[in-house]
C-alpha cells in the first residue's frame, strides 16, 4: 500500500521521494482514478521484483473484471507467471 507515504513527495528527476515501486503503484493510482473505459500502461512493472509485478497484475485483472474496462500494458521482460 501507499499508506505510510501519503505525505510523502512523489518525486522526479531532482527530489530523491518515493521508491520505485511506490512510484509505479502511484501511477497506477491515478490510472483508476480516472473514469474511462481503456487504460494504457507502458512498462508499468519497472522497478519491480516478479511477485510484486504478479501482484500489480492480479490486481488490475481484478479491477478491470470488476469495472468492465479493457487495460493495456507493455512489460519489458516480464516473469513467467504473468503471461
Amino acid at each position: 500500500g501507499l499508506f505510510h507515504v501519503a505525505d510523502a513527495v512523489v518525486g522526479d528527476a531532482l527530489i530523491r521521494g518515493v521508491s520505485g515501486g511506490e512510484r509505479r503503484r502511484v501511477s497506477v493510482a491515478e490510472m483508476w482514478a480516472v473514469n474511462t473505459r481503456v487504460y494504457l500502461g507502458d512498462r508499468i512493472s519497472d522497478g519491480l521484483d516478479s511477485a510484486s509485478t504478479l501482484d500489480l497484475v492480479r490486481s488490475l485483472r481484478i479491477w478491470c473484471r470488476a469495472m468492465d474496462t479493457t487495460i493495456v500494458v507493455a512489460m519489458l521482460q516480464p516473469p513467467p507467471e504473468i503471461l
